[in-house]
């Protein structure tokens, strides 16, 4: 065999793998060195980072359409995870967290567990009990129903909607989802603001220490300005000792009907809320969580932009009529929830009016431009001013206000 000095003097180079000597035509580069044909085919493309590893350092997976696929090590501890149930290796963004911490998949999850319709954790079917329940919230559900039982409706009541609109020709419909901790017996007093639940219900939510949910039945963005007691029941709420936003357990849900979204539509939202999540985080006032999971964009598949692997997303599919956006948190602040709404309602025109190559990256200051001079918006503006996040829009001397 020639030494490396004698093989310079040739046509011959030595491989830095094996050391076997090699005819430089068949040489192949791996990184940073020059191996054989036999050293070459041990190794691999992470399919993340480009970059090659051995086979045996790299960890199979599969993606979102069941094809297989290999990550690095590194890749794979930022971006994948095992199913502690079948030990299959998956994406991260289709992890599912049961009740207990572990990580399961989505055939797992189909095969073996279920979400309950109370608490919205998910158990293995062993905990099933009746009515869709985990053991805990069907063993508290009798209790639950003799407190306040005429006022505060069980988790997930679904009465028929009622849509509230102002103008003939709107059909863009929202619904908001309002948690509040205080005293239930409030609720009383509250019920005689919604004509008879027919502008809104309530709804015990087992996240919530001590109060409820108020649910709104679908109304157009106008109608919300102009028409609904919105500004009543968050004085109600704030005069009689109730808190939302200076909690850890209260968040503010917005869903828009799926009725008027194109597949198109719904991908180019899910585009927006990963691009631009640190925005949002401002927007919403809260960090990402367990309740609200960062939108994660998966690189070279934007169908995956409109899939959730479970509602606890920032923006959640999962629902059958609604795409429900799940990151603000709570607020008694009737212009601070006006101005979530306008958010929803903005984003759904702004997809809707720019095709991909504007929104496939982070494009806040695109958003910002097309909401600045609309006066349907003008809420939502003074808002994201006044959290410093209108970029070059930003209103003169804002007044600043708390947050109750």
């Amino acid at each position: 065999m020639v030494t490396k000095d004698e093989a310079e003097d040739s046509n011959m180079i030595i491989c830095d793998n094996c050391e076997a000597e090699i005819n430089s035509d068949d040489s192949y580069q791996v990184n940073d060195n020059i191996v054989c044909q036999d050293c070459y085919d041990s190794y691999g493309t992470c399919d993340y980072c480009g970059s090659m590893y051995l086979h045996d350092d790299m960890v199979a997976l599969e993606d979102s359409r069941g094809d297989d696929i290999s990550y690095c090590q590194n890749c794979f501890d930022d971006h994948g995870f095992t199913c502690n149930d079948c030990g299959d290796n998956r994406l991260d963004r289709y992890r599912i967290e049961t009740y207990d911490g572990n990580n399961i998949c989505q055939d797992c999850y189909e095969n073996d567990y279920f979400t309950c319709d109370n608490c919205g954790e998910i158990f293995h079917n062993d905990r099933y009990c009746d009515e869709g329940y985990c053991e805990n919230c069907y063993h508290d559900e009798d209790e639950e129903e003799e407190e306040n039982s005429d006022y505060i409706h069980d988790y997930h009541y679904k009465p028929r909607s009622v849509f509230h609109r102002v103008a003939k020709e709107e059909k863009l419909y929202l619904g908001i989802e309002l948690e509040v901790e205080g005293n239930t017996d409030y609720a009383e007093d509250l019920i005689e603001l919604s004509n008879s639940e027919n502008l809104f219900w309530l709804e015990h939510d087992s996240s919530l220490n001590n109060g409820f949910e108020l649910v709104t039945h679908p109304c157009t963005l106008e109608y919300y300005v102009k028409q609904f007691p919105l500004e009543q029941i968050s004085k109600g709420l704030a005069d009689n000792g109730f808190k939302s936003h200076n909690t850890d357990t209260c968040g503010l849900h917005i869903h828009v009907g799926k009725k008027l979204l194109t597949n198109t539509d719904q991908i180019k939202m899910g585009l927006f809320v990963g691009f631009n999540a640190d925005k949002l985080k401002v927007l919403g006032r809260r960090d990402y969580n367990h309740y609200c999971h960062k939108k994660e964009i998966e690189k070279g598949n934007l169908q995956a932009a409109k899939y959730s692997p479970s509602r606890y997303e920032a923006i959640n599919f999962t629902n059958d009529n609604t795409v429900e956006f799940r990151f603000f948190k709570g607020t008694l602040k009737h212009s601070t929830i006006l101005a979530s709404v306008q958010f929803v309602h903005s984003l759904v025109k702004f997809c809707k009016n720019n095709g991909f190559p504007t929104i496939i990256k982070p494009c806040w200051d695109e958003y910002c431009k097309f909401i600045a001079d609309k006066k349907e918006y003008m809420i939502l503006v003074t808002y994201l001013n006044f959290k410093g996040i209108m970029g070059n829009f930003n209103l003169t001397n804002p007044e600043k206000e708390g947050e109750i």
